[in-house]
C-alpha cells in the first residue's frame, strides 16, 4: 500500500471486514486484462462507498438486483 495510511483485512468471528482506515481514502480493485492494467471497482469513500465500475455488473440466472432500503425496486432475470 502507498503512503498515507493504515488498510486492514481482518475476521471478527462472524463477519470478514476490509477497511481502509484514513478518511474519505478509496479503495480500488486493480488487475490485468489481456496483460493491461484495469481497475475494475472503485469504492468511493468520500462518497459513502459509492461503487463505480468499469463495464457490466453480471448476475447469475435466477438472481434480481434489488434496490432501496426496502428493496421495493427489483430487477429479475
Amino acid at each position: 500500500m502507498g503512503a498515507g495510511g493504515d488498510f486492514e483485512i481482518f475476521h471478527d468471528g462472524s463477519h470478514n471486514y476490509i477497511k481502509g482506515a484514513t478518511s474519505d481514502q478509496d479503495i480500488i480493485f486493480q488487475g490485468s486484462d489481456g496483460g493491461s492494467a484495469i481497475t475494475a471497482l472503485t469504492l468511493d469513500m468520500s462518497e459513502a462507498g459509492s461503487a463505480t465500475f468499469n463495464k457490466d455488473v453480471l448476475l447469475s440466472d435466477n438472481s434480481a438486483l434489488r434496490l432501496g432500503t426496502s428493496q421495493d425496486l427489483a430487477l429479475f432475470d
